[in-house]
């Protein structure tokens, strides 16, 4: 969710703007004077190399109803206009509960910066396994969750197609809840913010790996065919390959499967048909005749 990278930054300066608590102002100033721009900037700048990549080693072509360009252009616009109403909308609501979980937090990890970052880094990533779990077992939120899944093609554009709602929530079981419950380091969130960055644009991209490169890299990364299983469009491949960053967390809860190649995968999902960008904004989709 990298709008959500973004949104984070952005909505605590907002806020810290408003000069709210000195003790959280503090507590963030750290990670926003290291994230505001290396963040943004590595962001974006991997993000176009992993395009110019997709060109060069693309892993599949795209389906027949995104074969002309007027669709594929369509297809993009959605998925950065979605980004572009994350950032704009997101930090109304949760910069507040990012602030409050800094003024509530506890510190119960070892002083130790390396362990801190280490623990942070192995703490978010399982949250994220946890929350993207929930993502698709609970109703409402996979009702915000399924917009990133009808997308019927996946590539670097996918990675900013998220509900800003999401994307909200996201923030607050994250890093709220875990910096309120543990007191995470600055620089810990910071290192996990800019790998995650970094892999979740590479697990959506279009980008073909050979096959010694594929079996490496899933070793310890979700690689852009285990993260394509989990996009096909039927159960039980759907709740598979949760992992954000590390596959660790697939290992070890049984939830990891290689059971597709990249081309037996079907983008999207079976009874939900693309929608225009009002729709997918105010969750009213139209299901396939």
């Amino acid at each position: 969710m990298l709008s959500e990278r973004l949104i984070t930054v952005i909505g605590i300066t907002i806020s810290l703007n408003g000069n709210i608590g000195s003790r959280m102002s503090n507590y963030f100033s750290s990670i926003i004077n290291e994230q505001i721009t290396y963040l943004t900037l590595l962001t974006y700048s991997v993000a176009v190399a992993a395009i110019c990549i997709e060109k060069l080693r693309p892993a599949l072509t795209h389906p027949i109803q995104l074969q002309p360009l007027q669709n594929r252009t369509r297809r993009v616009v959605t998925n950065i206009t979605m980004h572009i109403l994350n950032i704009g909308i997101l930090p109304l609501f949760s910069n507040a509960v990012l602030l409050f979980a800094a003024e509530q937090k506890c510190e119960l990890l070892p002083n130790y910066p390396m362990t801190q970052v280490l623990l942070a880094i192995l703490s978010l990533d399982l949250a994220s396994y946890a929350y993207h779990i929930m993502v698709h077992k609970f109703r409402l939120l996979w009702s915000f969750h399924r917009v990133h899944h009808i997308d019927e093609f996946l590539d670097v554009s996918s990675a900013f197609r998220f509900h800003f709602m999401e994307n909200g929530l996201s923030v607050i079981i994250r890093y709220g809840i875990l910096v309120a419950l543990f007191g995470l380091s600055p620089i810990g969130i910071t290192v996990y913010l800019l790998l995650e960055s970094i892999v979740l644009i590479f697990q959506h991209s279009n980008i073909r790996l050979s096959a010694s490169a594929e079996k490496i890299i899933e070793f310890v990364f979700i690689t852009p065919r285990l993260h394509r299983i989990h996009h096909h469009h039927e159960l039980p491949y759907t709740d598979s390959n949760f992992g954000t960053i590390f596959t660790i967390w697939d290992r070890i809860f049984g939830t990891m499967n290689r059971g597709l190649s990249s081309k037996e995968v079907t983008i999207g999902l079976k009874d939900i048909e693309e929608q225009p960008i009002h729709r997918l904004f105010f969750l009213n989709v139209n299901r396939k005749s």
